[in-house]
């Protein structure tokens, strides 16, 4: 009964850590800052484009948890743009981090363009979870786009 207290805090624990990671994310990414003054080991570069500096920020968030080349590809960045029905249409490229549209950025949302769920062993399997029975998290967070007068590259 202690193994599977441990397996679902340790599971609680890493879903409230990649909820908290994207909100860093999203945070950032609104405020069309690049590079980014406050952390000065991110997003060197000014060439370099928005939505690859919201993973970086992202990972570094996520306290290891998105670590390396397989973290960010379950990181995907998205635009959308309200049209005049009151809904929003994906945009891309030049244009989609202006202000007034939204950004969304997702953990496991293979929809969005991640390469697969975060995939959560546990860290002892029990008769509830076996090793082969992990489980898989799809997480999201959203806010507009600031105004700028010359948003980064996209």
């Amino acid at each position: 009964m202690i193994f599977v207290y441990l397996d679902m805090t340790w599971a609680i624990f890493v879903k409230a850590t990649l909820e908290q990671a994207l909100r860093v994310g999203v945070r950032y990414g609104i405020t069309n800052e690049v590079p980014d003054p406050n952390l000065p080991g991110l997003c060197t570069s000014a060439n370099e484009s928005l939505t690859a500096c919201i993973i970086e920020h992202v990972q570094y968030a996520a306290g290891g948890l998105l670590a390396g080349s397989s973290g960010a590809g379950l990181i995907s960045v998205t635009y959308w743009q309200p049209n005049s029905s009151g809904t929003l249409v994906q945009v891309t490229g030049t244009g989609a981090n202006f202000g007034g549209n939204v950004l969304q950025v997702s953990v496991g949302d293979t929809a969005a363009g991640a390469t697969s769920q975060f995939n959560l062993a546990m860290l002892v399997p029990t008769f509830v979870y076996s090793s082969s029975q992990n489980m898989l998290f799809t997480l999201s967070s959203a806010d507009t786009l600031t105004g700028v007068t010359t948003p980064p590259p996209e």
